[in-house]
């Protein structure tokens, strides 16, 4: 190895199995072990690339000189051994200047490695793995990355919905058209390691769905129309698959979502997604970021909330009129599970899709704000995610699009620049402002003429405040009487700021504080911060 490595990013050691076997990805195993200049000790899992080569790839957490040594069963696999050197990195990428994400010290958000919090701010872009070609992605993870979007959430498998038929299928079919789940197509998986890849390099943590609800057994059968499931894993293929995955992608920093849209409705789907938890830990050499990415409306069931693996729960509200009140029930129902884990809106109502109970009206941007920032301040905060319809099932324009409850999607590219993609990161940049991890759900505010939608939530101290109303309103929040305070409206359309007009008022016994209503028509956020000289 000549070059130089920086910490956090991905070395790559290559190996030559000794003996030619039929089926090597299921019938060999080796591990890699590395040594820090500190003196700990971290393991990976090496993974089959093609014929007998073999790959182990990991992500030096540590300036200095690192040993490794290489254990198999096959005498060209193991037994092997090397050394390389890794500089401090010195650039702005915040994966590699921070380390890698877990969770943060209060339990309800994320932070980097060296502890610098981070807000999930996730794309929501399924199909793109079978679908984009290395062209697209590179396009869209500049444009993305660019806008301040820090996480890509993509199947690592074939979106059943997606938008015309996959470029690439991730294992080999037999002579009778079913698949051999012991034999990956080497072809699939390096194209998907150049989209993690990409994605790391844009500043995008690639979080992957291992396992989506069709592929496992006993989900979502009650569907009114009819799921495409080519093949479905048992716990041992289940286990062998996320095993692969973790190998080649955990030294990118990628996070797991182990299921997708799943209901856990019947008792045979568990032990396949906790075989594919279980082996994602075991092969991972830093503490992974594991959770569920339910069907929606159902928070996270009290059975994966049993598990040891679960790192965070993750809701999806849907694409329905009532996101907005699913997304608040769905948060206050995690977060009231033991232990406190972040939570966040892994899926809210995707721009321009059809909202089937609401005459069948496409989504626009407004409503999508609404969603978003009722689930980001009533429990949902630590982090959010957009979608777009066109760009999630990856709709070239001419491809027949065959999933007509969803609406007539766009062009991925013209899906990728609607307005409410920047309107996330809007949202992000205001919470940024704030100690978003210490924020708590408010009942207590008061709006007339009353909104549609009217979110609180504050710091326990009462030092910080942050409000979300639908249009102008007169706001009341209780406060401590011998407090004064401070506000700034913010527009979530545009970023704009202005001073708001605060007051305060008694109220029996107590004080509120009274803000009078913002300067323009349609939504608003607000912040509340006690001042300094009350202090």
């Amino acid at each position: 190895m000549g070059n130089r490595l920086q910490v956090w990013n991905a070395v790559e050691l290559t190996f030559e199995a000794e003996r030619e076997t039929e089926r090597p990805y299921a019938e060999l195993a080796m591990t890699v072990a590395f040594v820090s200049p500190s003196g700990r000790r971290l393991e990976t899992v090496g993974f089959w690339a093609e014929g007998r080569r073999w790959l182990a790839r990991f992500a030096p957490d540590e300036a200095g000189a690192w040993r490794w040594s290489s254990s198999s069963a096959d005498g060209g696999l193991g037994g092997k051994e090397g050394a390389f050197d890794v500089d401090p990195y010195e650039g702005e990428h915040r994966l590699y200047r921070h380390g890698f994400i877990g969770v943060h010290p209060s339990g309800r958000a994320f932070a980097h490695a060296d502890g610098t919090p981070f807000f999930w701010l996730g794309d929501t872009v399924w199909s793109a793995p079978a679908h984009a070609t290395l062209e697209e992605w590179q396009r869209y993870v500049a444009y993305r990355g660019g806008q301040g979007f820090n996480v890509a959430q993509i199947n690592a498998l074939p979106q059943w919905d997606a938008s015309g038929a996959p470029l690439r299928l991730p294992f080999e079919r037999r002579d009778d058209g079913t698949y051999d789940l012991t034999a990956p197509n080497p072809d699939y998986f390096r194209t998907l390691d150049v989209i993690v890849a990409a994605s790391a390099a844009a500043g995008l943590v690639p979080a992957i769905v291992a396992l989506w609800f069709n592929y496992v057994p006993g989900t979502n059968l009650n569907w009114d129309f009819e799921v495409d499931r080519p093949f479905v894993f048992d716990p041992a293929s289940a286990s062998r698959f996320a095993t692969f995955l973790a190998a080649r992608y955990a030294a990118f920093g990628a996070v797991w979502l182990v299921s997708g849209d799943t209901d856990f409705a019947r008792p045979e789907t568990m032990p396949v997604y906790d075989a594919a938890a279980e082996a994602i830990r075991s092969a991972s050499p830093y503490p992974p970021l594991l959770t569920v990415h339910m069907v929606g409306g159902l928070s996270t069931p009290e059975l994966a909330n049993e598990k040891p693996w679960l790192s965070f729960h993750m809701y999806q509200s849907g694409h329905s009129g009532k996101s907005a009140r699913t997304a608040r029930r769905q948060a206050a129902a995690d977060r009231a599970y033991e232990p406190a884990r972040p939570v966040l809106n892994g899926e809210p109502c995707y721009e321009h899709i059809r909202i089937g109970d609401d005459g069948g009206r496409t989504s626009d941007r407004a409503y999508v704000r609404r969603v978003e920032w009722a689930s980001a301040l009533t429990g949902g905060n630590a982090g959010l995610a957009y979608g777009a319809h066109g760009l999630w099932p990856w709709h070239r324009e001419g491809h027949p699009y065959e999933f007509p409850l969803y609406g007539d999607p766009l062009p991925w590219e013209t899906a990728l620049r609607l307005e409410g993609g920047a309107d996330a990161v809007r949202l992000k940049t205001f919470l940024s402002a704030l100690p978003w991890w210490a924020l708590e759900p408010r009942d207590d505010a008061t709006a007339e003429p009353a909104p549609v939608e009217l979110a609180a939530a504050g710091t326990p101290d009462g030092d910080v405040a942050a409000l979300y109303v639908s249009s102008p309103c007169r706001l009341e929040l209780p406060i401590a009487a011998d407090r004064a305070y401070e506000g700034e409206w913010f527009d979530p359309a545009t970023g704009r700021t202005t001073a708001a007009d605060v007051g305060v008022a008694r109220r029996g016994e107590g004080a509120v504080l009274v803000v009078e209503p913002h300067a323009w028509d349609g939504d608003a956020a607000l912040t509340i911060r006690r001042t300094e000289a009350n202090r």
